[in-house]
């Protein structure tokens, strides 16, 4: 970049002058204009490519008007580091109107080695005396010389030797004076205009939300999910430490040359960025919660839509790896003592899973393979299938990845880890539609599901109870998976692009359930 500079005779702007100005700190906004909203004085743009735009090139060589300093013959051919700023375009740009550089352009530079002609002097004032009295005043002055060879200047040798000023000289002055001023008018009006541009460009990308405007509970509870602000700031002093270094994912291109899985960590974790730690919590919140798209989001917090989309991919995997130990089985005696009235009796004292699964709307695929993992017969639509399990009082204890929607229950439920976090004893209660009572029995735990017809044509009295009372305890979980879906972005048909998050996605939204108060009353 340093190396780069405008090839138009006279011009001085470059990469050096460029990152002198990046450096210095911005009298505005109070810090460095590499990080603040002014724009920058001039930029350096490259010339048409000899491949896709030859003429263009030629006309942009024929403008500048250069001659090769070594054979100065030879005609100047641009090099890679060769610029033209946007001070000599009137768009402040190549565009479709006015493509070429036609604004300061000097005259071509004369490489010759004759000195360059002197400016001829003033001329001298008019003697109105004629050639007679001219010698007879040459001969009087030799007159007046003395004895010793030294001369006495006379009035008219004087007047000879040191010449008046023009009349005109005054006017000149004024004149240069009147330039002067005007030109330093123009400075200051050029000053004050590019300070109100910057203003108003301040202004235009002013940050219309950030952490610090989430005041009231209802206002974080709509934004975020979080019951109160309380929440909300216990949340961001736990991932402060590690939320301030987070590095953005940008791309292959930018690992050293040479290395394609790792690169070394650098002495200063992740980017210089408008966003704060605080503003990254906020945005990946309101993400989950709103459903907004990343346009939305750049607008409201003032970044480009790129920094918007690396800072949510980090974001919420940071989060989904530091909130998924809320997402926790606890222990035996803490669910015996937090257990609700509804489960104190003899038969469900002892559930501690009450399981069931839920899909979510994704984009449909291009891919026919996909299409077909994908797509639910009980939907109708292409779905992602999980598997959740809550506890008595409605907090999430297990939570399964997402899996294509054409998978049925029991094989969700054998092949995502569930059965391995069973203990002895335990009572799993769940829905007709999970056969999976052996495989609950091999880890020394017991299946509750409502009893079946199996071959009558009706169920008898207790059966009817037994499928009653089931059913009023079994509602938790379907309270449960509506409370998750109150995240907007797992409520409604999910970008083919945001799939490889999903998984993230719904660890972080079922954290943040179990931040809120128990479904079920004590």
């Amino acid at each position: 970049m340093s190396r780069r500079q405008c090839c138009v005779i006279g011009c001085h702007n470059g990469g050096r002058k460029l990152k002198r100005w990046r450096d210095e700190t911005c009298t505005i906004h109070n810090r460095v204009h590499f990080s603040c909203e002014c724009p920058e004085p001039f930029r350096l743009h490259p010339f048409p490519t000899e491949l896709q735009k030859p003429e263009a090139r030629k006309e942009w060589t024929r403008r500048v008007c250069r001659q090769d300093e070594k054979k100065r013959s030879k005609i100047w051919v641009p090099n890679d580091d060769s610029r033209i700023c946007s001070i000599h375009f009137v768009d402040g740009e190549p565009t479709e109107a006015n493509p070429w550089p036609t604004q300061h352009m000097n005259t071509p530079r004369l490489h010759s080695t004759t000195p360059k002609p002197r400016k001829k002097p003033t001329p001298r004032t008019p003697v109105e005396t004629s050639s007679k009295k001219g010698r007879g005043k040459k001969s009087t002055t030799s007159d007046e010389t003395t004895a010793s060879g030294s001369s006495v200047p006379t009035a008219a040798s004087l007047d000879h030797d040191y010449d008046i000023p023009p009349a005109e000289t005054d006017d000149t002055c004024q004149s240069c004076n009147a330039k002067d001023a005007q030109i330093r008018r123009l400075k200051q009006m050029n000053t004050k205009l590019k300070l109100e541009a910057a203003s108003l460009k301040l202004n235009r990308t002013q940050r219309q939300f950030s952490y610090d405007k989430l005041t009231d509970d209802t206002k974080v509870q709509f934004y975020t999910g979080l019951p109160n602000r309380q929440a909300l700031d216990q949340l961001y002093s736990y991932m402060a430490p590690k939320l301030k270094k987070i590095r953005f994912w940008r791309g292959a291109s930018a690992l050293p040359t040479g290395v394609r899985r790792f690169a070394k960590s650098p002495k200063k974790f992740g980017p210089r960025t408008k966003l704060s730690a605080k503003d990254l919590l906020v945005m990946a919140l309101m993400k989950l919660r709103l459903g907004l798209l990343n346009e939305d989001l750049a607008d409201r917090f003032g970044v480009s839509n790129a920094t918007c989309s690396r800072a949510l991919t980090a974001t919420l995997k940071f989060l989904a790896s530091e909130l998924k130990c809320l997402i926790f089985k606890p222990s035996e005696e803490v669910q015996r003592a937090n257990l609700p009235r509804r489960f104190r009796t003899s038969k469900y004292k002892k559930v501690r899973h009450i399981i069931d699964c839920t899909e979510f709307f994704i984009e449909t695929p291009k891919n026919l393979q996909a299409k077909a993992e994908t797509w639910s017969n009980y939907k109708h639509h292409q779905t992602l299938k999980c598997l959740v399990s809550i506890t008595p009082t409605g907090h999430f204890n297990f939570v399964s990845e997402a899996w294509g929607g054409r998978i049925s229950d029991k094989q969700l439920t054998q092949d995502s880890g569930f059965l391995d976090i069973l203990e002895r004893d335990e009572v799993v209660m769940a829905d007709r539609g999970f056969p999976i009572a052996e495989d609950v029995a091999l880890h020394h735990a017991r299946l509750l599901i409502p009893p079946g017809k199996r071959g009558s044509h009706q169920m008898t009295q207790a059966e009817v109870a037994k499928t009653k009372d089931i059913a009023n305890l079994r509602i938790f979980v379907e309270q449960a998976i509506r409370r998750l879906k109150t995240f907007r972005i797992l409520k409604y048909e999910l970008p083919i692009s945001l799939i490889p998050q999903i998984d993230d996605m719904i660890t972080v939204c079922a954290a943040l359930c179990n931040l809120q108060q128990p479904l079920v009353k004590y």
